[in-house]
């Protein structure tokens, strides 16, 4: 994973911090927090010290295990399951069901011809301790989400402006931040208000008068979050000026490694085959030669693969690959995911824009995974048998505020090349009632104990709105197969002179941003457009900003007869699936 790095004061408190926030967290797991926040990488020895240090360490000896039983309600499914009848071959039922309340009741089929036999396991004694640690268990379980929380109370609505684009942009890079620590880790000016100062001054550009009286822009602390005198502002720009010399040299390596991208995530199975995901997890690919416009940051790239692999533990895809038959690539990461014939993930790699490596993450415990994946009603229409679908009920989209229709369905799936049966669980969507069914939401069996509502929220929460989404990675798929040797790559060439002050390099990389954000948000007629049409059009617009318990709204407030709302239009859409966030909460944008 490359070189290890001494253990600092700042990385010690993290450790700490996110040691008693969960007592049960890895060291791989730690590790990627301080890659994500501090860009070092701290071997697990020396995470270890830490813990041994402060009294944190587990004690000697094997941990103990719960005793394996199966669940009532489970119980109740495997007898439901052995009176199962002939699969029904049609995706739609013949009758339309009626919204309701209650709890869906599932419609059973025939019985099969053949049904396999479902044993309850016996439960695994305790083992003895031994006077020596022992490696985890073979297989990690995999955690379930819980349940969905009720409707968030709103505490806060402010108006800010259309700047909050860039704000949300740059919370895929963490430039600011890591600009932040790189100024302020040796001087005694570090505090927790430091950030918001930079950020002032990184945004003052786009506020007329903020350095003449910040008072005279209200409009700017509900982006900041903070509200300062301008006095206090001075002494933060003298204290800029104190240190500039001796963070310069640092300033200008950072500038140079923030824009790093990723393009695809190399997959090694413990069978030797390698599999592809594109860092936005649309699918899985048998190639790493994956369309340009689908790559993202490193830093948004780490977090979603921090979030599969340790706190979530669940892969949420956008859909099956395939179009008439499963791809064996998909099947491969399904018997992976659920550790079938000793298959396994060993390694994550994440390869840039020419597929040389950047990261490697290698994995010395076996572990199972959760796996979220929708499939259209044109996939595997010959290959997929409906068991069960019950009644619809609605379902709400939130926080975008969409009503659709969603019922429990099971469906059994078919790989012919390698003549394997899937049986899934999960969801089926519509519009409304008298639509036809326009999507399956299904799981693997490591997911049975999550609800249908809760499986339809963990996938919309990551993919909003899957239509316009389909229809935008159809296009780009499309363009790529007839463009490939063409396309063009997003670069950032600064062939300026070294910049003199402190605010000269945020004015660059406030117009980085800018450019990120038109290459990769909107659509590409906006890839040559500058800066100041670009200030004009959106990032003057008055914001609407409101604050719930977990997640901001920004919603954007447009003149009349505004020729380029759809263009921000579909700048959210990719905004709101690609999870950005703001204050440390998810934000979500709309008109």
């Amino acid at each position: 994973m490359g070189i290890a790095y001494k253990v600092t004061d700042e990385i010690k408190q993290l450790i700490l911090l996110k040691k008693k926030e969960n007592p049960k967290i890895s060291c791989r797991a730690l590790n990627l927090l301080i890659q994500e926040q501090f860009q070092v990488d701290i071997s697990k020895s020396s995470i270890n010290a830490v813990f041994k240090e402060s009294g944190l360490s587990m004690p000697v000896g094997r941990r103990s295990r719960p005793k394996k039983s199966i669940a009532p309600e489970l119980k109740e499914r495997i007898r439901k399951a052995l009176a199962l009848a002939q699969p029904v071959t049609e995706l739609n039922p013949t009758s339309e069901s009626q919204a309701t309340s209650q709890k869906p009741q599932e419609t059973k089929a025939e019985e099969p011809s053949k049904v396999e036999p479902i044993f309850e396991p016996k439960p695994e004694p305790k083992p003895e301790p031994v006077p020596e640690p022992v490696p985890e268990p073979r297989f990690i379980p995999v955690s379930i989400p819980q349940a969905i929380a009720p409707q968030e109370d709103k505490f806060l609505e402010a108006i800010t402006t259309g700047v909050i684009l860039l704000k949300a942009v740059d919370s895929l890079f963490k430039g600011l931040p890591r600009l932040n620590n790189q100024i302020f880790n040796k001087t005694s000016y570090y505090n927790e208000q430091s950030l918001k100062r930079l950020e002032a001054l990184f945004y003052s550009s786009l506020f007329d008068n903020f350095l003449l009286n910040p008072s005279l822009e209200p409009e700017i602390w509900p982006l900041l979050g903070a509200n300062f005198s301008k006095e206090d502002f001075l002494a933060y720009l003298n204290e800029l000026e104190r240190v500039k010399e001796m963070v310069f040299p640092e300033i200008g390596r950072l500038m140079g490694t923030i824009p790093e991208e990723v393009r695809s995530l190399k997959i090694m199975l413990s069978s030797g085959k390698y599999l592809y995901f594109d860092p936005r997890f649309y699918t899985v690919w048998s190639t790493p030669y994956i369309t340009y416009d689908f790559s993202l940051t490193l830093s948004k790239t780490r977090i979603y693969a921090n979030q599969a692999l340790n706190e979530k533990n669940i892969w949420i895809l956008f859909s099956a690959p395939g179009y008439e038959r499963p791809t064996e690539e998909f099947v491969d990461l399904f018997n992976a995911c659920e550790g079938k014939d000793d298959a396994y993930v060993s390694s994550l790699i994440f390869q840039g824009e020419r597929f040389e490596d950047i990261n490697i993450f290698k994995f010395d415990q076996y572990k199972k995974t959760g796996l979220i994946f929708a499939v259209w009603p044109w996939q595997f229409v010959n290959y997929r048998k409906v068991q069960s679908i019950s009644d619809f009920c609605p379902f709400e989209i939130k926080p975008l505020g969409k009503k659709i229709f969603v019922a429990s369905i099971e469906i059994n799936i078919l790989q012919p090349d390698k003549n394997q049966w899937f049986t899934l669980k999960g969801a089926a969507v519509k519009a409304s009632l008298g639509d036809k069914i326009s999507l399956l939401i299904l799981k693997n069996s490591l997911l049975a104990n999550l609800s249908t509502e809760d499986l339809c929220h963990a996938y919309f929460q990551r993919w909003p709105a899957p239509e316009l989404t389909f229809q935008d990675y159809s296009r780009k798929m499309e363009l790529f197969t007839y463009t490939a040797d063409a396309q063009r790559f997003f670069s950032w060439v600064d062939a300026q002179e070294k910049p003199a002050e402190i605010k000269e390099y945020l004015e660059r990389y406030l117009y980085f941003l800018d450019a990120y954000f038109r290459w990769h948000f909107l659509p590409a007629s906006y890839q040559d457009v500058d800066f100041s049409t670009m200030k004009s059009r959106f990032y003057n617009l008055k914001t609407k900003l409101s604050a719930f318990d977990k997640h901001y709204t920004a919603e954007f407030i447009f003149p009349e007869n505004c020729a380029w709302r759809k263009d921000l239009e579909y700048a959210f859409l990719r905004l709101n699936e690609t999870g950005c966030s703001f204050q440390e909460k998810r934000i979500w944008f709309k008109l």
